[in-house]
Order: structure tokens, then C-alpha cells, then sequence
């Protein structure tokens, strides 16, 4: 339905993005309310959203826009088939039309990263002095090594999980990238390693690689914390620190102590990515990812206890 009515609302040099986000009975409400004179500051989250007090007067407004999310349709547009790609190169050009509207409009922008901040100043450099970034921060009581959880899997094994919302362009990448490509090559070492992806609405691309070995597929849970040793975040895409092919990060749970952040140059040509992919508390393993795509597991590293 949101799909149909962000076609019924497209309009010359008007991303899609805004008719799906739109809702008519929430702008009438936001309007009411910007008629409060108490209502001095507003803080709106996404470019998508921005609309809604795009033109408001007598107020503070900040835009949280997280990541320049046109270029994810402009990254999509360049993988994909006809007529996505011209539909998805059509939302990246006239969604950074929108993007940069609202960091000139509003009071000031975030975004969620330096590389992110610096990426759109690049493609707006007007906006320069209205824009910024503030990195996500994690809530360490919760999630403190202190606390101790029960295994939420049936079974032994090296658990690895990943975590997101599964109807997600970048996400489903990710996991089907680490499932048919990293992880046959750590079972070789390990081959209690299991792959578990959780999260809401997976697709069915997604829940096809329960089908392979050592891949587990759930949707929804009420919780992450504890949920494994290991959790990765493989980013394959073109740019942008939400889907940049620039960013591969393997990090132990933020209960488990460690993160590990690999780096690939691509825009310098450097397509190998090398580090050590800890798999157990005792065991990691060197690894390699290789421009076609490929992971080669190239040593097993034995820790000492």
C-alpha cells in the first residue's frame, strides 16, 4: 500500500522516498503543534521526514540525516537491471536534490560519521557550515562484559550473528556476501561455526540460505544483547558508511571486548581486505577477501587461554 501511494504522490523532481513517508493525518498533527508558540526546537530524523517541517517558521529545526541515503539508490541503480536501474538512478539524483533543500533550509544537519559529513559536503559544499556529525553512541552498562547470559541456540557451537532489519538492500547483501562466501571457508577451520541471521522480515532471498550448511535464519527477537560471541557487520556497496564497499567490520559483541575494523581502499584500486576473524575466544583466522568477492582463510591462529 505505502508503495502504491508513494507512486499515486510522485511528482516532477520529487523522490519517491517522500510519497512513501508520507502520511496525511501526521502532517496535520505536526502542523498543530509547530502552532504552539511553547514548541521552540524540532528534531526530525531522516531525510525522508524532513518534509513535513521543511518550510516552518519560528522554530529550531536539526536534521539527524544519519547517511547521504541518495547514494544508495544510486549504488543500487549501477547493479541493477531495467527498469530498477532507471527508477533507483532517478531517486539518487532527485533524493540529493531533497537532501541538500533540507541542510539549506533547516538550522543545522547531522550526519552519522566524519566520512559520512564529509562525503555530502563534497556533493553539497554549500551546505558546509549548516552540517555536521555526531557518532552513534552504545549504552555500556547494558551492554557490559560483566553481564552474563544464558545461550539463547540450541547446540555447540561457534556462534556468528548478524543483526538487522532483513527486507534491507544493504543487509541482504551482507549476509548472503558472508554466508556463501566467508563462511564455508572458516567452517574449513572451524567447523562448528554457524552463522545465524536475525531480524525482522527477512526476504526470501534471506531464508534461502538456511539451505546451506551451518546457516540459520530467524526473524525478530527481543533482544541482542549476549546473543553471541561474535556479531559482524560485512558492508559490500559502493559508498557511504551505512552501504560502502570502503567498510568490512567483524567485531566481537561489545560483550566480548574486542572489535576488529577492516579496510578497503577501494577508491584507491585496493580491493584486499586482510585481518583476523576471531571465531571462538581461542581461535581466529586470517583472512582475505578478494576483488571477485571471494574470502580465502589463510592461516588458523591458535590463542593461548
Amino acid at each position: 500500500m505505502q508503495k502504491l501511494k508513494a507512486l499515486l504522490r510522485l511528482r516532477r523532481g520529487q523522490p519517491l522516498s517522500l510519497g512513501y513517508f508520507h502520511d496525511r493525518r501526521l502532517k496535520q498533527w505536526v502542523d498543530t503543534k509547530l502552532g504552539d508558540p511553547a514548541i521552540q526546537d524540532v528534531f526530525v530524523f531522516s531525510s525522508a521526514m524532513a518534509g513535513y517541517v521543511m518550510y516552518a517558521e519560528g522554530t529550531r529545526r536539526i536534521l539527524d540525516m544519519v547517511d547521504v541515503d541518495s547514494e544508495k539508490w544510486t549504488a543500487y541503480a549501477e547493479t541493477a537491471h531495467f527498469p530498477a536501474r532507471l527508477i533507483w538512478a532517478r531517486e539518487g539524483r532527485t533524493l540529493l536534490a531533497h537532501e541538500r533543500l533540507a541542510a539549506a533550509r533547516f538550522d543545522h544537519s547531522l550526519f552519522v560519521s566524519e566520512h559520512e559529513w564529509q562525503r555530502f559536503i563534497t556533493l553539497a559544499p554549500e551546505t558546509v557550515q549548516r552540517t555536521g556529525w555526531i557518532s552513534n553512541g552504545v549504552d555500556f552498562d547494558y551492554f557490559s562484559p560483566e553481564r552474563r547470559y544464558s545461550p539463547p541456540f540450541v547446540g555447540e557451537g561457534a556462534d556468528i550473528v548478524f543483526t538487522g532489519r532483513m527486507d534491507y538492500r544493504p543487509n541482504i547483501d551482507a549476509v548472503q556476501w558472508f554466508a556463501r562466501q566467508v563462511l564455508p571457508a572458516l567452517r574449513q577451520h572451524v567447523p562448528t561455526a554457524r552463522f545465524w541471521i536475525v531480524g525482522s522480515s527477512p526476504t526470501h532471498d534471506v531464508r534461502e540460505l538456511a539451505t546451506l550448511s551451518g546457516v540459520q535464519v530467524t526473524s525478530r527477537v527481543a533482544k541482542v544483547a549476549g546473543i553471541s560471541q561474535l556479531s559482524i557487520n560485512p558492508v559490500l556497496a559502493n559508498s557511504g558508511s551505512q552501504n560502502a564497499g570502503a567498510n568490512i567490520t567483524i567485531q566481537q559483541r561489545v560483550t566480548g571486548n574486542l572489535f576488529i575494523t577492516f579496510t578497503d581502499n577501494t577508491a584507491q584500486g585496493t580491493q584486499t581486505v586482510e585481518g583476523q576473524y576471531k571465531v571462538t575466544p581461542h581461535v581466529s583466522i586470517s583472512g582475505t577477501r578478494k576483488p571477485n568477492g571471494g574470502f580465502a582463510a589463510d592461516v588458523l591462529i591458535k590463542k593461548e587461554h
